[in-house]
């Protein structure tokens, strides 16, 4: 597990395993909350590839998403083809395109590809969430 420095957040997580098991799996249902399928909001069954490990996918936070069952086994379809990451998944079947995101974690910002998003992010979330001291 790696996690942000300042803040203790945890920013990612890799495994040896071809399979999401144990804590990485845990966390990505529970980052995830449903099925990360555009449209499809039954409850997680499955944590698998976003890019297919067979296609190069590690099998790491950032790679990994929560399904329903049959969202799952359809994605191996051939004209079904799913690409991004965990901060947005695109998937294209006939010619259309959907894409989906994580919910933010409460009280956070929600995940996002770019490093330099990312700080700026955090910058605004300190800013709104530091309270003033009072005394008395």
């Amino acid at each position: 597990m790696f996690s942000y420095p300042d803040t203790g957040d945890l920013i990612g997580m890799e495994s040896t395993s071809r399979c999401y098991t144990g804590l990485l799996a845990d966390f990505i249902a529970l980052r995830d909350r449903s099925c990360r399928t555009p449209y499809c909001d039954a409850p997680i069954r499955h944590t698998d590839h976003i890019v297919a490990h067979a296609k190069g996918g590690a099998t790491r936070e950032r790679n990994g998403q929560g399904t329903c069952e049959g969202c799952n086994y359809v994605k191996n379809h051939p004209d079904h083809l799913i690409g991004g990451d965990a901060g947005e998944t695109c998937v294209l079947t006939d010619g259309l395109t959907a894409s989906s995101r994580p919910p933010a974690p409460p009280g956070h910002p929600p995940p996002t590809r770019s490093p330099i998003s990312r700080t700026l992010m955090n910058i605004e979330f300190r800013q709104r969430t530091k309270t003033p001291f009072t005394t008395y």
